[in-house]
Parts: C-alpha cells; structure tokens; sequence
C-alpha cells in the first residue's frame, strides 16, 4: 500500500474487497472458522472419547455421526476460538502500532486515542503510509511548545510532504497532539531511543511498483547499466531499514549521484503507479 486507504485491495482478483486492509481482522475470524470446521469432525470424536483418535478414526462412521462430532467441536470450542482471536489480534496489533511508533507505554486507550486518529489522518490527507510512519520516528515532543512553532511548522510541513495531492496545508493541533503519547518532554536520550526503535520498524526503502517498472525497463534497454540498477535496488531490498539516501540531509546539492538515486529510490515516485495491484503470481 503506498497512500493509505483502509478500502485497500493488494490484489485485482480480489474484487470484492473481502482482503481490504480494513477487513484484514475479520478475515483472520472466517480463516480460522474454516479450519474449524475442517477439522470438527476429528475434534468432536476427541472430545466424545476422551484421547486422541487412532488411524481409521472415522472408519464406517455415518454421515449422522460425523455430523454430530462436528456439532460436539463447535459448541466445544467455536466461542473460545473467537474470543482468543480477538484477543490476540488486538493485542498484536497494539504491539506492532506501538513499535512503529517507536513506543514503550501500553495504554489500552490507544488503539481509539492515537492509532485510529492517526491513520484517519493519514486516509484524510492521502499520506504515504510506509513514509508517514517512518517520518514519525524524527518526532520529538518537545517540538509542540510555543516557542518551538517554527520548527514545528517545518516538520508538519515534512509530513504533509508525503502525498501525491499538491495543495494540502496543515493539519489540526489536536491531530498534531495525539502523536506525543510517551515519556517525559525534552528528553534527548529518549528521544534518541525512540528515533532508533522506530525506524528499526518502519522501512526506510519500500519496494514499490514504479521502481519495479523501472529496473525492468533499464535491464531490457541496456542489461549492464540495468544489472548497476538492479544490484543497488537489491541491496536497498535487503536492508530496507537503512537510511538510504542521506536520510538526515536535507540538501540535495550535497549529495554523489548515486546517493541521489538511493534517496529517489526512497520516494512515492508517480501519481499513476500508486496503489498499483499486483495479480496472484506477482
């Protein structure tokens, strides 16, 4: 996914959007129902015996009969499946929300107070969701006192960056607020600590669809200039945490060509290639 879209769909067989983003918890729910009710049967025996089924288990079992081993597994087991699911997905989900934020604290508040505004935010302002998280880890919560605005306008304006739309301005104080959720305010080792977490979870280099494009089409017009190419990106593949491109250097004009590259490697690249939906065998 490059501009976040909760209605995203990765691939274009998937028509009906039921592996969106948004409905990636429900369809972890309707997998693991399906392997239940595969293996009700073989549960439902288990359950009735009292020990493991020995080979041939189902052996001249009628079709009743399996049917109501299936039925003795779902009544067994289907409600504490699901409410384990829900439990650990959410508390997964947490886990990694906080690590790409480059948090230590754990409030159970988060997920409606911080996760949620934000990635409204990014939806609402078509921000680049892979960079959005990465440009987070610079954050710094001292940054959002009065006498900080400058700085801090300079670093909306870096996030606000991220997007293919050519007129976006500002986001609300409130929305800028909710990003400061951890540790006390000023605290240069922290902060550090949080830079370093953060981007050891938030890739630096995405392999998107448009350098994809690009290195096929620079191998098949000249294939020793297009093996450079295709090393290079490989390498930036294979280290994606990486700060690629001078990450902490604003100007260009300091930069070799090759770091040039790397850092235009690093970007969203063209408006028509974003959200670009790769078939099955891709």
């Amino acid at each position: 996914m490059d501009v976040f879209d909760q209605f995203h769909i990765c691939n274009h067989s998937d028509a009906e959007g039921r592996y969106s983003y948004k409905a990636q918890p429900s369809m972890i729910v309707y997998a693991l129902r399906s392997l239940l009710n595969a293996l009700a049967p073989l549960v439902g025996a288990e359950i009735e015996s009292g020990a493991a089924v020995s080979s041939g288990w189902a052996e001249g079992a009628s079709k009743e009969k399996i049917g109501e081993w299936s039925q003795k597994a779902l009544e067994h087991t289907k409600e504490e499946m699901e409410i384990l699911i829900q439990e650990t997905s959410g508390t997964e989900y947490g886990r990694i929300m906080h690590r790409r934020l480059g948090l230590r604290q754990i409030d159970k508040e988060d997920e409606g107070n911080l996760s949620r505004p934000l990635l409204n935010l990014m939806g609402d302002h078509r921000l680049d969701f892979h960079s959005t998280f990465r440009r987070l880890a610079y954050f710094r919560p001292s940054i959002i006192q009065p006498e900080n605005k400058e700085i801090l306008e300079t670093y909306i304006s870096s996030i606000l960056a991220l997007t293919p739309e050519p007129n976006l301005s500002s986001v609300i104080e409130r929305e800028r607020n909710e990003w400061v959720k951890d540790g006390a305010e000023g605290e240069v080792d922290l902060d550090s600590a949080r830079e370093k977490e953060a981007k050891e979870a938030n890739p630096r280099f995405v392999l998107r669809q448009w350098v994809l494009e690009e290195v096929i089409k620079a191998v098949e017009k000249d294939a020793s200039s297009g093996k450079r190419i295709l090393r290079k990106v490989l390498q930036m593949a294979c280290r994606p945490f990486d700060s690629w491109g001078a990450e902490d250097t604003l100007d260009d004009a300091e930069l070799d060509e090759e770091t040039k590259e790397e850092r235009r490697f690093c970007g969203i690249g063209e408006r028509k290639m974003l959200g670009f939906q790769c078939s099955c065998s891709s």
